[in-house]
């Protein structure tokens, strides 16, 4: 049995990436696993034969984990999920400055044995930093996500979106839309989790903020909200820009999980749902969309089963822990 330490931060990315894998990949017999938050020891680093890391940029971490590759032979996966250089108007921009991460996330790639990351978009990005480069894509775990699918039985048709203070500028790709469906539908309602900051793009119109447990906090607790708001259609607008072009397809996967139809900008990440997502490259098209599921519940319905079958068919985390596996046996 091979035992693995994965050590990163707590974020979101935590139990996408790490948690929920690890739970299955224990299942396997063939690992065990140690998942360290921000604290490490050197028994640590002896008892492991992998060691997984995320978005570690602290130097003397960093030299810790290159010791125990080269003095004790630990085999070592850097794991990173964003294109390396923050947007300029990220709120993580001077977090990134203050670390130097742009230039310490690299030196990692380069002496890593292998680097893990999302997408092969991403993954074409990485090579010139490390030939080994394994695209493990994020799945859902049915557990976490064996949640109630309810349907809105109000008189009402509800547009939602939850996220993070990263996407405020993305807002720029549908609020024009949104404001015009608002407008024209009287009935419609746009529900908005996460940045206050967006309820000021919509003033005087019907618009809702609400605050959910992260995920960083706990995935169960934010799946349980999600079904609980009961949404007809759900957005995920994003700019067209390569920090966003290397970003994953979580939303349209939670989305389709709960049977919510996916309106999204036409970018890379949403660009592989074999038509199950509709896809918006300019404001016409945006309301358009919106549009046509606004007014036709049956095809709304319809459109929300077929993703929901679709994300289980193709990204259920129980089935595809072999790719995690399969790469993780590679190197031992």
């Amino acid at each position: 049995m091979k035992r693995i330490l994965f050590f990163g931060n707590n974020s979101g990315a935590r139990f996408w990436r790490f948690a929920d894998p690890a739970r299955y990949l224990e299942r396997t017999g063939k690992f065990e696993i140690r998942m360290n938050d921000g604290i490490m020891t050197y028994g640590d680093l002896i008892w492991a034969d992998i060691i997984i890391t995320q978005g570690i940029v602290d130097k003397m971490m960093i030299a810790a984990f290159y010791g125990a590759q080269q003095d004790i032979g630990k085999k070592w996966i850097v794991e990173f999920d964003d294109w390396i250089v923050a947007e300029k108007n990220s709120p993580h921009k001077l977090e990134h400055e203050v670390s130097h991460a742009t230039e310490v996330i690299p030196i990692q790639m380069k002496v890593c044995d292998m680097v893990t990351t999302t997408t092969p978009y991403l993954a074409s990005k990485f090579k010139k930093y490390n030939k080994n480069v394994t695209v493990l894509p994020n799945f859902l775990d049915p557990e976490r996500w064996d949640v109630p699918i309810l349907h809105n039985r109000e008189d009402s048709i509800k547009i939602g979106w939850a996220g993070s203070m990263t996407h405020f500028d993305d807002f720029s790709e549908c609020t024009w839309a949104l404001k015009e469906i608002l407008k024209k539908y009287p009935k419609t309602e746009l529900c908005l989790v996460g940045d206050p900051r967006l309820i000021d793009l919509f003033k005087g119109y019907k618009v809702s903020l609400s605050q959910w447990p992260s995920m960083a906090t706990g995935l169960t607790d934010y799946t349980s909200k999600f079904s609980s708001s009961r949404w007809d259609i759900g957005i995920a607008p994003i700019r067209d820009t390569e920090f966003n072009r290397c970003k994953s397809n979580i939303k349209p996967l939670e989305y389709g999980a709960l049977e919510i139809p996916c309106v999204a900008s036409d970018v890379e990440p949403y660009k592989n749902f074999d038509g199950h997502v509709l896809l918006s490259s300019n404001k016409y098209e945006w309301y358009d969309n919106l549009k046509n599921l606004v007014e036709d519940k049956e095809y709304r319905q319809g459109l929300g089963k077929n993703m929901r079958q679709y994300v289980w068919d193709n990204f259920d985390l129980s089935k595809n822990i072999g790719l995690f596996v399969a790469a993780y046996e590679s190197l031992v």
